[in-house]
């Protein structure tokens, strides 16, 4: 009896070994299915990630290809507007270039006739003899002009600065010029008063103002300083439109008096009120310096405030500068008259025609 149930108890626990083998196979085979399942749905979602994945790749690789062909289009049409601005811009250049040239030719050819009626070095060297003239146009042409004419006796000289600089200003000076010959040449207005009256005359005929109305309208014409210089008599004739005239002498005590003549306060132009000039007389002595001059020198800006758009020269320190080089020889003056105006004016832009006669009496 013990027997058969020992038995039966191994047979039990045989069969229930076996069926908990079964189970645990049949676990292991379901936990082999979910891993596979499992395996599977994440192939999946890659599969499908990376299908999105291309998908952008592509739509941006398009997008990438639309827009640098766009891209390429807009700066092919850009490069062919810019070739085609490029072509304007060359024809209006070439053209700016020949207007430029005609300009510079016309200005250059007014330069020729004005230096042909300004005395030569020549002549003024072998006239003025112990004297120089500054002569700086603020352009290429000048408003100021300097005129020399000489007769058997007498020896006429003058600084004008004329209406207006550059070409305008050197058209005005070239009738200036031509007046002041004619009135003393042609019409035989030998006094310095006359001359102006005279000259006046022509100028404002010469403009064409033949009644009340033009000549209020038409101003042009030049303020002058103007010397009647008689060597033999060692005297001198001055009228001065505007513009003075400065004589240095040396004193008893060994130094020097700067002796200024005021001039009419009028030009050499239609004006409201048109007065006869005056004439002064003048007995001049062995070394006394004379000069004239035209407003340019005086109202240069410079100085030690150049960089802040500097101060004008003025009067006053041209006198100074004057009475401190009367030491030195008349061309020592003209070459210190331009160091002086260089180291003044320091980058500044030179701003008005400037002229200056000097002129020492053996």
């Amino acid at each position: 009896m013990i027997i058969m149930e020992k038995l039966r108890d191994a047979q039990i626990t045989a069969i229930t070994n076996k069926k908990e083998k079964e189970i645990a196979d049949l676990v292991q085979k379901n936990e082999i299915q979910q891993l596979k399942i499992a395996e599977n749905q994440a192939t999946q979602r890659l599969y499908v990630w990376g299908i999105i994945l291309a998908i952008v790749i592509c739509t941006l690789l398009i997008f990438v290809f639309i827009n640098a062909k766009r891209n390429a289009l807009q700066l092919k049409r850009r490069n062919e507007l810019i070739e085609i601005q490029s072509k304007d811009i060359q024809v209006k250049n070439d053209q700016l270039e020949q207007v430029n040239k005609e300009i510079t030719d016309s200005i250059n050819y007014a330069q020729r006739i004005q230096q042909a009626i300004l005395p030569s070095a020549q002549v003024l060297n072998e006239t003025l003899k112990n004297g120089f003239v500054l002569f700086r146009p603020k352009d290429v042409v000048s408003g100021d002009f300097y005129w020399l004419e000489k007769t058997a006796t007498t020896i006429y000289f003058a600084a004008a600065d004329c209406t207006g600089h550059g070409v305008p200003g050197a058209m005005v000076s070239v009738v200036c010029s031509n007046a002041l010959s004619k009135a003393l040449l042609e019409e035989g207005k030998t006094k310095t008063n006359e001359l102006l009256d005279k000259t006046r005359e022509l100028v404002i005929k010469q403009f064409g103002a033949e009644n009340i109305t033009d000549l209020q309208r038409i101003q042009d014409g030049m303020d002058i300083s103007l010397c009647a210089y008689f060597p033999t008599e060692n005297r001198m004739e001055w009228s001065g439109a505007n513009n003075p005239l400065w004589i240095v002498r040396k004193n008893d005590t060994g130094g020097f008096d700067l002796i200024e003549f005021k001039p009419d306060k009028q030009p050499v132009a239609s004006y409201a009120v048109m007065e006869p000039f005056s004439a002064h007389h003048i007995q001049l002595y062995s070394q006394d310096t004379v000069y004239i001059f035209t407003d340019g020198y005086q109202d240069q800006f410079g100085g030690s405030e150049h960089k802040k758009g500097g101060k004008k020269f003025k009067v006053s320190r041209l006198k100074e500068l004057i009475i401190s080089i009367q030491h030195m020889t008349m061309d020592e003056q003209h070459h210190y008259f331009e160091r002086v105006l260089e180291e003044w004016r320091g980058d500044i832009e030179q701003i008005d025609d400037i002229c200056i006669i000097g002129v020492r009496i053996p």
